[in-house]
């Protein structure tokens, strides 16, 4: 059984399964390959999604967002490779 949240967020049933999971820091750097450092570098350049506030001391990232980027990335790659 899966539970939703759709009811309690006032989303209709569809949105909520579109929504992606959220991705704390260290697992966005695990799936990019990149340094924290890094990915904090790119953030301020506008160059990496945005994080999402979770709390009042935690961030993470839309998943969607971060595939995406990779996907955008490796696109580019592919471009001026071939």
């Amino acid at each position: 059984m899966r539970f939703s949240f759709a009811p309690r967020l006032g989303l209709p049933e569809i949105e909520a399964q579109r929504m992606s999971r959220i991705l704390r820091l260290p697992a966005a750097c695990e799936r990019t390959g990149l340094s924290r450092t890094t990915v904090y570098r790119l953030i301020a350049r506008g160059d990496f999604p945005a994080p999402v506030r979770l709390s009042a001391r935690a961030i993470g990232f839309d998943e969607a967002a971060v595939t995406r980027w990779i996907a955008e990335r490796v696109a580019a790659s592919a471009g001026v490779a071939g």
